[in-house]
């Protein structure tokens, strides 16, 4: 996934410079979460189509928090640790 995401990087530096607009940055997310809702309400029978569109979104994020200082793969397994953690304390395993 790291790799994946240094791809992603050289793309955008390669389309949009170095600079990192956070306005232009979040209206494409928005625009691409709308396009991923959209699949997900009027082309559901078409998985693959969700699915690029899901990638659209991942690769936004991707761009935010490397802009922020990190990867996505890493918050994502941080998150997923905490929610792990959070899931095994509600059902009594850990204390």
């Amino acid at each position: 996934m790291i790799d994946m995401e240094e791809r992603i990087a050289q793309w955008h530096y390669i389309e949009h410079g170095p600079d990192v607009d956070a306005g232009k940055t979040f209206r494409k997310l928005c625009e691409e979460v709308g396009e991923l809702g959209e699949a997900l309400m009027l082309h559901s029978k078409n998985p693959a189509h969700v699915a690029e569109e899901a990638a659209d979104v991942a690769i936004v994020l991707s761009h935010i928090v490397r802009a922020a200082g990190s990867t996505l793969f890493l918050q994502m397994e941080r998150k997923l640790t905490v929610l792990e953690c959070n899931s095994a304390l509600r059902r009594g395993v850990i204390e």
